[in-house]
C-alpha cells in the first residue's frame, strides 16, 4: 500500500468533524514530530508521546490512539518481544458508498 503523504493525512484529520481535540493533536504530534519521511516509519512508544505530549494524561493518549484506529486513520502493528515496536501506519477512512441494483 503506498505511503499517505503525512501532511495531507494531518489536513484530513484535522477537518474530520468526528474526532475531539485530543485526538487531533495526538494526531498532530504523529504527523508532524515523529513520522519519518525517509525510512516510512512512525513508532513512537507511548512514554516518547506521553513525554511530548506534556498535560496530556498517558490514559487520554491511548484513547485517542484506539480512536485513531478504529475509525481507520491508523493501522496499528504491535511489536512482539523485547525491542520490537508497535508501529503505525497513516491511513484515510474508506468511504462506503451502497451499490443499488436496477430495478
Amino acid at each position: 500500500m503506498p505511503k499517505l503523504n503525512r501532511f495531507e493525512w494531518l489536513k484530513a484529520v484535522l477537518q474530520s468533524a468526528d474526532l475531539n481535540s485530543s485526538t487531533k493533536a495526538v494526531a498532530s504530534a504523529l504527523s508532524v514530530q515523529f513520522a519519518n519521511d525517509k525510512t516510512g516509519q512512525l513508532n513512537p512508544s507511548l512514554k516518547t508521546l506521553d513525554e511530548f505530549l506534556a498535560g496530556m494524561s498517558l490514559a487520554t493518549i491511548k484513547r485517542c490512539l484506539k480512536q485513531l484506529v478504529e475509525f481507520g486513520w491508523l493501522f496499528r502493528s504491535e511489536g512482539r518481544g523485547a525491542g520490537n515496536h508497535t508501529e503505525y501506519d497513516f491511513r484515510a477512512p474508506a468511504k462506503i458508498i451502497p451499490f443499488r441494483p436496477k430495478k
